[in-house]
């Protein structure tokens, strides 16, 4: 059953990698501008994003395993489709389909292993689930690299099908049959706000770069986010009124231990992606690197993470989820502390130090703290905080990219991209002080994660008997 899950889990950040990494030579072939073919790659997320908190509730009213497995079936067929396609607007709407499978196995995946999985024993397969999470996403550049240079590109759409056969099987063989759960009025219109509020709020920060903070496009989309929101928030308290179920359910946040694992969820993965996609500016940029030298250096966070992952999970089984979490967030900020002091003859040792340090520290952040919070709620709710921390995952991952770049690209003047080409020696101090803003803006993101599971912890402790 652990298998079955962590093959989809590794599929799912495989895929997003292998395309992201394939962007430039799909433009290329389809002969089509690189903004449109973004899409290909930030719809498939923004899909997700939207869709994960419904997916998770219909784990809880259908049944985990159902809505897992069909998952990816969906996935599935969806990709083998991606054969017959020979145009750009083609391949969105099956990447829209991907998306739409992806998350409903990405939903019920954490849920399910925290539904079978004894308390004893429930840390460790969450902290293989997190490798294979990191290993997904360390092979995805690589491979899709490969694809672009040796295949042909429907490969990038078909490489993972075999995979995910077998891990269809398995799925459907070996994961637990669950009930059916009580039967509520589906929330339509809060479903509606909601994608409304969170496609228009990651298209803003994935796109203010490019447009401009202050156009009207930016302003116009942040305005239609707010307003979604501002509605989904009095939609949802009108339901709760009424003792109808909304569409989420707020009230699982009023635990400290959720609210709490949630936040530092999304700190972390804010701090970790911003460091992640501005980290290659420096070495390709300021020292020079060789694209393998520099794949090597960012290589050495998945390698620590997906090593730590299933070693900390076992560890919080044994002296509890939050200590271990805890450690995990002083480890990160102690590596992005050395990195906020970076300069041009930053000795290589310390740089693979500090990216071994923080892949160790978010093994032992992201399994514990899934655990903190499945720990914390109702059998009859996983579903539910299953996809909410999905949810956290990839808002997490768009806003740590979107915000590195945006602060790398503050304080450099004129386009860093351009500069990339030349890499005249002049600018490269711009490039060190943003980065050095970048890390010290991740490590803010650590620390307020350090403040809230304190305070969490503290309040859990008054209020115990």
């Amino acid at each position: 059953m652990l298998l079955a899950i962590c093959l989809g889990a590794f599929v799912s950040h495989l895929t997003a990698g292998i395309v992201n990494i394939a962007l430039p030579g799909l433009s290329a072939t389809f002969q089509q501008d690189i903004s449109l073919m973004q899409w290909i790659a930030s719809g498939y997320l923004l899909v997700i994003a939207a869709l994960l908190p419904m997916m998770g509730k219909w784990g809880d009213r259908f049944g985990s395993k159902r809505i897992h497995n069909i998952g990816y079936i969906i996935f599935g067929f969806s990709s083998l489709l991606t054969l017959f396609t020979e145009t750009v607007y083609g391949l969105l709407v099956l990447r829209v389909i991907q998306a739409f499978g992806a998350a409903m196995f990405q939903a019920t995946n954490i849920g399910l292993v925290s539904r079978y999985f004894p308390t004893e024993s429930r840390g460790r397969a969450l902290g293989f689930v997190s490798t294979a999470v990191a290993l997904g996403a360390l092979s995805g550049p690589m491979i899709g690299g490969l694809i672009m240079d040796w295949l042909n590109w429907h490969w990038l759409f078909l490489i993972h099908v075999p995979v995910l056969v077998i891990a269809t099987f398995l799925a459907f063989r070996y994961i637990p049959t669950d009930s059916s759960g009580v039967v509520h009025t589906p929330d339509w219109v809060g479903g509606i706000l909601f994608a409304v509020c969170i496609i228009t709020f990651i298209f803003c920060i994935s796109n203010g770069n490019a447009w401009g903070w202050t156009s009207r496009g930016i302003l116009f989309t942040f305005a239609l986010s707010l307003l979604a929101f501002v509605g989904l928030y009095y939609w949802v308290g009108r339901r709760v009124r009424r003792k109808r179920e909304p569409f989420l359910n707020v009230s699982l946040f009023a635990k400290p231990a959720v609210s709490a694992g949630m936040f530092v969820g999304l700190a972390t993965f804010v701090a970790v992606f911003a460091t992640q996609v501005t980290l290659p500016f420096y070495l390709l940029g300021v020292r020079h690197f060789a694209p393998s030298q520099a794949g090597i250096m960012i290589m050495m966070y998945p390698v620590a993470l997906g090593i730590m992952g299933p070693i900390s999970g076992s560890l919080s089984d044994k002296h509890g989820s939050s200590k271990i979490t805890m450690i995990g967030l002083i480890s990160m900020s102690g590596a992005l502390i050395l990195l906020s002091f970076i300069s041009k003859q930053t000795p290589v040792s310390l740089l693979g130090l500090s990216l071994l340090v923080l892949g160790a520290g978010m093994g032992m952040v992201t399994s514990p703290n899934y655990s903190l919070i499945m720990g914390s709620v109702d059998k009859s709710s996983l579903g539910a905080v299953g996809g909410m921390v999905a949810l956290v995952r990839n808002l997490g991952l768009v806003l740590g990219t979107a915000m590195g770049i945006s602060f790398l690209d503050y304080a450099f003047p004129g386009s860093i991209s351009r500069w990339m080409v030349t890499k005249e020696a002049a600018y490269a101090p711009y490039v060190v002080s943003g980065l050095r803003t970048v890390f010290m803006m991740s490590l803010i993101f650590c620390l307020l994660g350090i403040l809230f599971l304190g305070l969490a912890l503290r309040r859990r402790l008054l209020q115990a008997p």
